[in-house]
């Protein structure tokens, strides 16, 4: 797809070919004609699939309301010459949950969360390692992914999209307070129900 900067071109081509066409101006048509070229470069560019190697990992499962689930990356770059920045799309959203479990679930619609990660160009046979961190404010059942990567030409004039096929499960538990009494500390609630009463929970 085209980015601002690649739709501000087609604009600019088009009027520029109607221009050329209204007054014959030939010069008009070759500028237009190396936009139009320039555009469709920046789109074959943005569609080439990226030979990056991407795996992700949650290392926590399950998370305290308003704290971020933290995503972690490892991006290889297995080619003979440098990688180009990319980014990476990551979103959260409420896991379909199977009837008869007693797996947490959100009571009213959420919007997907998504958060995107910018990867740094890499060199030759080298890797890096990026952390996402992908807010909470309801508590449930989530499904975290699947990612995407996106890759932007160097014009900036067009961005393509791949799709990977991983997801991963994250509980979103209520927070656990720590309540001061005669007999020591103690928690407010056990974290165990919390997690089993989360259905009832208006939000």
């Amino acid at each position: 797809m085209l980015t601002r900067s690649g739709k501000a071109a087609a604009v600019t081509a088009v009027l520029l070919a109607a221009g050329a066409w209204w007054w014959n101006y030939e010069e008009l048509a070759a500028i237009a004609a190396a936009i139009a070229g320039a555009l469709v470069a920046a789109l074959w560019a943005a569609r080439t699939p990226s030979k990056l190697t991407i795996t992700r990992f949650v290392p926590d499962p399950r998370v305290a309301r308003g704290d971020p689930v933290n995503v972690e990356y490892r991006i290889a770059n297995r080619r003979r010459r440098r990688s180009a920045p990319v980014t990476i799309i990551d979103r959260a959203e409420p896991a379909p949950v199977t009837p008869g479990t007693e797996a947490p679930t959100v009571t009213a619609p959420v919007e997907p969360v998504e958060v995107r990660v910018n990867v740094p160009a890499i060199e030759r046979f080298n890797r890096v390692d990026v952390v996402g961190r992908i807010p909470t404010s309801r508590r449930g059942l989530f499904k975290v992914g699947p990612w995407e990567l996106e890759r932007v030409d160097p014009m900036g004039l067009a961005a393509g999209r791949v799709t990977s096929d991983v997801s991963s499960t994250v509980i979103v538990h209520p927070r656990v307070y720590t309540l001061g009494g005669p007999y020591g500390d103690m928690h407010s609630l056990e974290e165990e129900a919390h997690v089993r009463r989360a259905r009832s929970d208006p939000l």
